[in-house]
């Protein structure tokens, strides 16, 4: 298929509704949040689209390495990629490291005797430190503090959830991947009834539309625990929407993070906001690119579209496409694009779409 890219570009730029692919701003910061009635300074992350006005917050929280040592490596740069995902969907993203992890103050306040663990004290003290961050983020003149997700992997899903269950003001979802606690190795928790008795608990209390997003291979939370832990979380009067995929070449508890499970997770993800009316990626400007696609490059485009980001899709006159995602930079992304466009066979590739909005003629970041 033979276009003109100055054309496609300008079509892409011009149609009503359609947006112009636009930086994000990143932030650093410590969030200094009221615990205990202590200020303590929790390291964060923090991306959103370079626009005015206010953003629905997306709340982002980790896992809990078994290893103390790992526990103080932990950095909110970890959540990085995954923030960047929710803020090219149109949320303020706010990555939180909880007290006991990485450079956030306060020492490990979640373990537990795995002898006769109390599995539902470490996860309301996590929650603690997500309801004490969303207060201080809400006092931002960006923030919206009327619509709020959360989002959790591994432990970090199974604090969302006990968030949920308390009620805090305007939080309308929670995103579970992979969530849940009490592993101490592979396939051994320290105690599955406990696990599945809490999670029946507070699925008791949580009146809010959740995703539950699970890998088949998940080492620490397998497939028949965690169909124990959905029932009785339903059974109680929960609503989970649960996905669990195949297979992950990795361990599938890495579903959170890994390019190949980070493109099982994104397209469930952004069904289950549009249906809960929810913001999600504009799809304007994949629509009028994917009818200017022959059949082929189509496939491609619609891979590229389920990734992760940092990413960018880059086409030819003769119609040859390429696209790169996960990079570290738009830029990167960019670059990477044009090169595996020319790989195909392109000539003279450029990049039409970065992200999910159309390339303006601004300089590449």
């Amino acid at each position: 298929m033979r276009i003109s890219l100055v054309l496609l570009l300008l079509l892409l730029t011009t149609q009503t509704g359609v947006s112009v692919a636009e930086p994000l701003i990143e932030e650093r910061e410590f969030l200094t949040v009221e615990l205990g009635h202590a200020p303590t300074p929790l390291e964060t992350i923090i991306v959103k689209q370079e626009r005015s006005g206010r953003l629905p917050i997306a709340l982002i929280t980790h896992g809990t390495p078994r290893d103390r040592d790992a526990r103080a490596a932990k950095s909110a740069e970890t959540m990085l990629p995954q923030a960047r995902d929710f803020a090219h969907r149109g949320w303020l993203a706010v990555g939180v490291v909880r007290r006991g992890f990485g450079h956030s103050q306060a020492g490990f306040v979640e373990g537990y005797d795995c002898r006769d663990p109390d599995y539902g004290r470490a996860l309301q003290t996590a929650a603690e430190d997500l309801l004490a961050a969303l207060h201080a983020v809400s006092m931002r003149p960006d923030a919206d503090i009327s619509r709020v997700i959360g989002v959790g992997a591994s432990v970090g899903g199974a604090a969302m959830l006990t968030l949920a269950s308390e009620h805090p003001p305007g939080l309308l979802a929670v995103v579970n991947i992979s969530g849940g606690t009490g592993a101490y190795a592979s396939g051994k928790n320290c105690s599955e009834d406990r696990l599945v008795d809490y999670f029946t608990h507070i699925g008791g209390a949580v009146r809010i539309p959740t995703i539950w997003l699970y890998a088949a291979n998940d080492s620490y939370f397998a497939p028949a625990l965690v169909r124990r832990l959905s029932d009785g979380f339903t059974a109680a009067g929960g609503a989970a929407e649960l996905h669990q995929f195949g297979s992950l070449k990795s361990d599938g508890h890495e579903l959170w993070g890994a390019p190949d499970g980070r493109k099982l997770w994104l397209p469930a993800l952004d069904r289950f906001l549009r249906a809960h009316q929810l913001p999600s990626w504009d799809m304007a400007a994949a629509r009028s690119l994917t009818a200017r696609l022959s059949p082929a490059a189509q496939r491609i485009f619609a891979d590229y579209l389920e990734s992760g980001s940092e990413k960018a899709f880059a086409m030819a006159p003769s119609g040859f496409v390429g696209y790169w995602s996960g990079a570290g930079s738009a830029a990167e992304a960019r670059a990477g694009a044009i090169r595996e466009c020319q790989k195909a066979g392109g000539i003279n590739c450029a990049a039409v779409m970065e992200d999910f909005a159309a390339v303006s003629s601004r300089p590449a970041r």
